[in-house]
């Protein structure tokens, strides 16, 4: 399993079901999300592509 930290730079990060449906669009799968406003840590399988 990868994971991604998103952090706050200068508004709040994206709420759970926004990184959700954006994890899955880039091809990412099994997703746990978990964290606050300021940084969340997003674990995902599968092949991501990270250009989008």
């Amino acid at each position: 399993m990868n994971f991604v930290i998103v952090e706050r730079n200068q508004k709040n990060v994206p709420n759970s079901t926004q990184l959700e449906a954006a994890m899955h669009v880039v091809g990412g799968s099994e997703i746990q999300i978990r964290g606050t406003d300021a940084c969340r840590k997003v674990k995902y399988t599968g092949s991501v592509n990270h250009n989008n």
